[in-house]
């Protein structure tokens, strides 16, 4: 006879803050199992697709047939024009009705935070390319923000979740997982998204007032870890750009991202890195 145990831990609930759905969630779920194996005798097993995911292991191999190299942005793309996620097919605006972007003027990074506080959730593609990406460039201690996913997340478990931030999405783990950061300046967001149609920085901008956070924090990036990244065959082009940046274009750019993180107020639950500490910034030069 085979006994299966499922306990509802007090000590495993108190140990991280949880989102209420996701605790609502899991408990549901553990005394549906728990119903259903108490009313059959004999428990079968059928193995069907997770609709939760955006393709099936058939289409995966499909799309991944005969390819010499697997790049999971060009797998991403083929998602977005099946689902129509980020990509508006009639070629209208995003409707982001839903954003207050009462604390954040960027219209990508309020409407997605937004879709976080309204639901617990928000889509892969947007939480890499957008939150994760600025929380890279701004220099958010990676454990910091896993453990934020951690509690604002329905979804968020430990096998997905610390892979996808500390890896993936963070660079945290100094290229164990992936082969470079994962960050971009507004262009790529311009290009894969329509959140810059009605934002009110200029994306096209890299310093002044208006210019776009993500490319004044984008350019200090790369500035800040370019001795790492010097030989890095993926990296070269962008510090080939970088290079050729008028210098006193490049100390403009630098002195304003330092002045945007010193605007930023940080919560407890980000802890992120001020202008005044590097350590953060530096965990990508100094991580094994």
């Amino acid at each position: 006879m085979t006994w299966s145990w499922l306990l509802e831990s007090i000590a495993k609930g108190a140990s991280l803050p949880w989102h209420r759905q996701k605790q609502a969630l899991v408990l549901s779920a553990m005394r549906h199992f728990a119903a259903a194996l108490l009313a059959e005798s004999n428990v079968s097993l059928t193995l069907r697709e997770d609709r939760g995911f955006l393709a099936t292991h058939d289409e995966f191999s499909a799309w991944a047939s005969g390819r010499k190299e697997f790049r999971m942005e060009w797998f991403y793309r083929d998602m977005r024009r099946k689902h129509g996620i980020l990509m508006a097919p009639n070629g209208e605006a995003y409707d982001a009705s839903g954003a207050t972007g009462e604390a954040c003027g960027m219209r990508g990074l309020a409407d997605t935070l937004t879709q976080v506080r309204d639901h617990g959730r928000v889509h892969h593609i947007a939480r890499l390319m957008v939150q994760c990406n600025f929380a890279t460039l701004l220099g958010v201690e990676p454990a910091a923000l896993s453990r934020w996913y951690w509690s604002a997340f329905t979804d968020a478990y430990e096998w997905v979740e610390l892979p996808n931030v500390i890896g993936m999405g963070t660079f945290g783990d100094g290229g164990t997982l992936a082969t470079k950061p994962y960050v971009s300046s507004g262009a790529y967001i311009k290009r894969m998204s329509n959140y810059c149609g009605q934002c009110q920085y200029d994306v096209n901008k890299r310093n002044g007032h208006d210019a776009c956070p993500m490319n004044t924090l984008y350019w200090d990036f790369l500035a800040h870890h370019r001795e790492r990244f010097a030989t890095h065959p993926r990296m070269r082009m962008m510090l080939t750009h970088l290079d050729a940046m008028p210098a006193q274009e490049l100390v403009t750019i630098r002195a304003q991202a330092a002045a945007f993180r010193e605007s930023l107020t940080y919560d407890r639950g980000l802890a992120a890195a001020s202008a005044s500490s590097a350590s953060s910034r530096d965990s990508l030069s100094t991580s094994p």
